[in-house]
């Protein structure tokens, strides 16, 4: 079951519709992420399992050549997202094994989330202009390491931003109710009926700024680096 963050992102992210968009899996991880955020991917151990893009602390201006100014992104909004969403669910079972037992079940979820976003990119002509520019000499220990322990290396080029602070709510509760009956012990023979309540309520304050999605490209050292 996804947790509350990556339930909200990836519905922001399904209804922005762009199939390269991908959903910030993490709380945490929407905190560190960033425009131009190096993103190491490390080789999967299994042809089955695909490893999960960790963000760094290290950007891609930190790794290439200094320049007077960073050129400023394209933003797109505010836009508004109000999602809400209520599921029920009934269920009933029957068992007879010399303890005859029938139980009933509902359980409801719900959540009202209203998310105030943007969407920053980074303009064509500015990929075409960091392109020219070199990395460091002598080279970063960062990418020294990522190249001797063989991993993918991304750089974040558009993100799916916060404008407000969202407070996510989520209602789950849940009932059962049962009639049992016992006749296996010549001994001992009863009848019982029991009834069960659990509602759980989670709150989650997310910050402004925080990133909910992002593209990304890989990097590849090469006479045109940026692929």
């Amino acid at each position: 079951m996804p947790s509350m963050f990556e339930r909200t992102s990836k519905n922001i992210t399904k209804e922005i519709g762009d199939k390269d968009l991908r959903p910030v899996e993490s709380f945490l991880s929407a905190t560190k992420i960033h425009q131009f955020s190096l993103l190491l991917k490390r080789k999967p151990r299994s042809q089955f399992w695909e490893q999960p893009e960790d963000p760094t602390e290290v950007s891609l201006m930190d790794i290439l050549e200094p320049i007077s100014s960073v050129p400023e992104p394209v933003k797109e909004g505010p836009f508004l997202l109000r999602d809400a969403a209520v599921l029920k669910l009934k269920a009933g079972v029957s068992v007879n094994s010399g303890v005859e037992v029938n139980v009933s079940g509902e359980a409801t979820e719900s959540y009202d989330d209203t998310l105030q976003y943007q969407i920053v990119t980074t303009p064509f002509p500015t990929w075409t202009e960091l392109q020219k520019r070199k990395v460091l000499d002598p080279e970063p220990s960062f990418l020294k390491q990522c190249r001797e322990t063989g991993v993918d290396l991304y750089v974040v080029t558009e993100t799916v931003e916060l404008l407000n602070s969202p407070v996510l709510q989520e209602t789950s509760s849940g009932k059962s109710s049962g009639l049992f009956s016992l006749s296996w012990n010549t001994f001992f023979k009863g009848e019982g009926a029991g009834e069960h309540l659990k509602v759980r309520e989670k709150e989650l304050t997310l910050q402004k700024g925080m990133v909910m999605a992002y593209k990304r490209k890989q990097l590849v050292f090469s006479e045109e680096w940026l692929g």
